[in-house]
């Protein structure tokens, strides 16, 4: 899709995530794209409510070229969780200046919905692989809960962590060198859908 200049400067696109693809919004225009190309400049959380249920939203900043786009994760997501996992324990030499692929999956297996975010090097085009024992002996773990009589994992603590891990690594916001944008300038109301693999 070709983007429009707004009247911010350049062309800003949103994307969100559904059922293992991006859904991504410019100028009115929906499209559908199986993967993004972006180097992480900011990031942003914010609280949000959909259908009466409160939620996180990890908010990430890319830059390609002169396109920028708004990638929306919901952070109780498996999403969230393997973008953090892979971006925190592969070998990204500058997790700044690397131009990543995003390329979510979601499948139904067993009668469980699994998703995730992988990534990719664009420049190399090796896929970063993850070590989710080996990250860091300060990861937390997954709480065993019941809800409704049944058994489930409460990811808050891990979820807690990599939003942490985020803020930590990349600056608030949307990056100096860009110019400055507001998550009310570009942000539109948008259905979500419940997360894909929130066990409760």
């Amino acid at each position: 899709m070709k983007a429009k200049i707004n009247e911010l400067g350049g062309p800003i696109f949103w994307a969100g995530i559904k059922a293992g693809k991006f859904e991504i919004y410019h100028n009115g225009e929906i499209s559908s794209a199986n993967r993004l190309r972006g180097r992480i400049v900011g990031q942003f959380f914010k609280d949000d409510e959909f259908n009466g249920k409160k939620f996180r939203i990890c908010l990430l900043h890319t830059v390609y070229d002169d396109e920028r786009t708004i990638i929306s994760i919901r952070t109780d997501t498996g999403y969230f969780r393997t973008f953090c996992n892979y971006l925190a324990s592969a070998k990204v030499k500058n997790r700044h200046a690397s131009l990543l692929i995003f390329s979510p999956s979601f499948k139904e297996q067993d009668g469980k919905k699994i998703a995730a975010l992988f990534l990719q090097d664009a420049e190399l085009l090796n896929w970063y692989k993850a070590f989710h024992n080996k990250l860091t002996q300060t990861l937390p773990e997954p709480l065993a809960v019941q809800v409704n009589g049944q058994n489930v994992w409460d990811w808050s603590p891990i979820t807690n962590f990599y939003e942490q891990f985020i803020k930590d690594t990349f600056p608030q916001g949307w990056g100096s060198d860009q110019q400055q944008i507001t998550t009310t300038s570009i942000i539109q109301p948008m259905a979500m859908d419940d997360p894909d693999d929130l066990p409760f």
